[in-house]
C-alpha cells in the first residue's frame, strides 16, 4: 500500500503512514519516494558502495555524518554504537531509503525523515532554504529567524496563539518569480519544549515526543496553514530576526534594518548550506540580496522573559500590519 503527501513543495509517495504530513489531493504526479521499509537486498547493495565521509555534527541527541558516493548520498543518525538511523538518497534526489539498526523506534525515523532529510532534498534540488519558522497572517506570510537559542519555536508558538497560522515550522522553502516570493507550506505541527506546551496551557503528557530520547513535543498547528483555502504556496513579505535575548528589563522593540545587514543576517540563517555546490550559493545570495532591497526585514530585542511572550506576539502582529498598511 502506498500514502501520497505534500510537503515543502515536494509530491512525496511513501511505503509508510507519516500522519504528521497532509494526505495529497493528487495522488498522481509524486516526484519523492520514501521507502522506510527497503528490501534487504537494496540496502546491501547501497552498503557495497564506496562511500566518502564529507562532514560531521550532532543534531539533537544524535551524532551525525554526511557521506557521498557519486551524485548518492548517505545521511546517518547515530544515538549510540548501536543504534542508527541511516538515510540513503539517490543521485536524482527521488528516492529515499532507511536503514534502522538497533531498537530506535520508527516515530524517530519519521522526525528525522519530515525534518532534516526532506530539507537536505530541497537542498539538493537547488531550492533556496533559510532556517526559520513561517506564519501567515491575515492572507501574507513573514518569517521569524534568528541564531540557535534565539527563540524561534517558542515565539511562534505564541503567535499561534495570538491569531497567526503556520505555514512552516523550521525550514523556509522559498522560490522567486517576477518579483514575488513564495514560500512553500510544510506540514501542521511546530516542535517545542514542554515549557512553552505549559505556557500554551496545553497537557505535556498527551503530547507526541518529537524524539523518544528529547524533551520536545509536537504542537499542533491549525491545517489552514499557509491561508486561504490552505494553498500550498503563500506570498513571503518580511523576514524578522530574533536577536539572543537579553536581561530582565530589556525593552521589546522592532526596527527596521537596511539591506546590507538584512543579507548578511538572511545569508547567514540559510538552511543546509554544506549541501549545496558554489553556483546554488550564489542563487541563494541573489535571492536574498533581492527580497532584502524589495521586501521588510526588521530585527526584534525583548528580555529573556516567558511571561512577556504574549505581549511581544503582539506586538509583532502589529508590527506586520502596520508595514502592510
Amino acid at each position: 500500500m502506498a500514502f501520497d503527501y505534500t510537503a515543502y513543495g515536494l509530491r512525496i509517495r511513501s511505503d509508510t503512514a507519516l500522519p504528521l504530513l497532509r494526505p495529497a489531493v493528487n495522488s498522481v504526479l509524486q516526484d519523492l519516494s520514501v521507502e522506510l521499509f527497503p528490501a534487504d537486498h537494496v540496502i546491501s547493495t547501497l552498503e557495497e558502495l564506496r562511500w566518502v565521509r564529507d562532514s560531521g555534527h550532532r543534531i539533537g541527541e544524535s551524532s551525525t555524518t554526511i557521506e557521498h558516493c557519486e551524485s548518492r548520498l548517505k545521511i546517518t543518525f547515530r544515538r549510540n554504537h548501536d543504534s542508527a538511523l541511516i538515510f540513503y538518497i539517490s543521485e536524482n534526489s527521488a528516492r529515499i531509503m532507511l536503514r534502522r539498526i538497533g531498537d530506535i523506534p520508527e516515530t524517530d525515523a519519521i522526525s528525522f525523515l519530515i525534518g532534516p532529510i526532506f530539507g537536505a532534498i530541497c537542498r539538493l534540488r537547488a531550492k533556496t532554504c533559510l532556517h526559520a519558522a513561517v506564519l501567515s497572517y491575515n492572507g501574507r506570510a513573514f518569517a521569524l529567524t534568528g541564531d540557535k537559542g534565539a527563540g524561534k519555536s517558542t515565539t511562534s508558538a505564541m503567535l499561534l496563539q495570538c491569531g497567526a497560522q503556520l505555514v512552516a515550522d523550521d525550514i523556509a522553502v522559498i522560490d522567486q518569480d517576477d518579483g514575488h516570493f513564495q514560500v512553500q507550506r510544510a506540514y501542521p505541527y511546530m516542535r517545542v519544549s514542554p515549557d512553552v506546551l505549559r505556557l500554551l496551557g496545553h497537557d505535556v503528557d498527551r503530547a507526541q515526543p518529537v524524539l523518544s530520547l528529547g524533551d520536545k513535543r509536537y504542537l499542533p498547528a491549525s491545517d489552514k496553514g499557509a491561508g486561504e483555502g490552505g494553498a500550498d504556496t503563500i506570498e513571503l513579505s518580511a523576514v524578522y530576526f530574533l536577536s539572543k535575548r537579553g536581561p530582565a528589563g530589556t525593552a521589546t522593540q522592532i526596527n527596521a534594518i537596511g539591506p546590507s545587514e538584512a543579507i548578511m543576517r538572511l545569508n547567514s540563517n540559510a538552511y543546509g548550506t554544506s549541501l549545496m555546490k558554489k553556483p546554488h550559493r550564489l542563487q541563494d545570495y541573489a535571492l536574498f540580496a533581492d527580497f532584502a532591497r524589495t521586501k521588510h526585514c526588521r530585527a526584534i530585542e525583548r528580555a529573556n522573559d516567558l511571561s512577556r511572550l504574549s505581549y511581544l506576539g503582539k506586538m509583532l502582529l502589529q508590527d506586520f500590519e502596520t508595514i502592510h498598511a
